[in-house]
């Protein structure tokens, strides 16, 4: 009896004395479960601001029709953001990226594009708009008056 508690002594200092093995991560470095679940909340919280946010861009884009297409794109957006963000609280944060794409949809609604006016970070269908815009404004300087 005394050999075996001898030796599982023994066993139990070996065992420790070697250093542990370098710890990998669970999760890629893309996928943080904890900014994915406060991004499910965050989410659920402001996802009623894509409703005035595409109002504002179809609005501008579209003046008779804006309304229309803005409530129906805001609609659409807040119901994308609102099944992603109960998948990101119902799996835990685990979900990673996602859906979720810088240009087109980020993960939180102040990322999007909301300005139709502003003159960096366009999206391709704006930056169309801004050029036919600024073409006219420079047609419009080169009429000549009559004064």
């Amino acid at each position: 009896m005394k050999k075996i508690i001898a030796f599982v002594l023994i066993l139990c200092l070996v065992t420790s004395a070697v250093p542990p093995e370098k710890v990998e991560r669970i999760y890629p470095n893309e996928i943080n479960p904890l900014h994915a679940y406060t991004r499910g909340f965050v989410n659920i919280g402001t996802l009623w601001l894509e409703l005035p946010r595409n109002l504002i861009l179809d609005v501008n884009k579209y003046p008779f029709f804006g309304l229309l297409t803005g409530c129906m794109k805001g609609v659409y957006f807040s119901g994308a953001r609102i099944c992603l963000s109960f998948a990101d609280i119902f799996m835990l944060g685990t979900t990673g990226p996602s859906a979720y794409n810088p240009d087109t949809f980020p993960e939180y609604v102040w990322n999007s594009y909301w300005n139709p006016y502003a003159m960096t970070n366009l999206p391709p269908e704006y930056a169309i708009m801004k050029a036919e815009a600024d073409e006219r404004e420079s047609d419009s300087d080169n009429i000549e008056s009559s004064y």
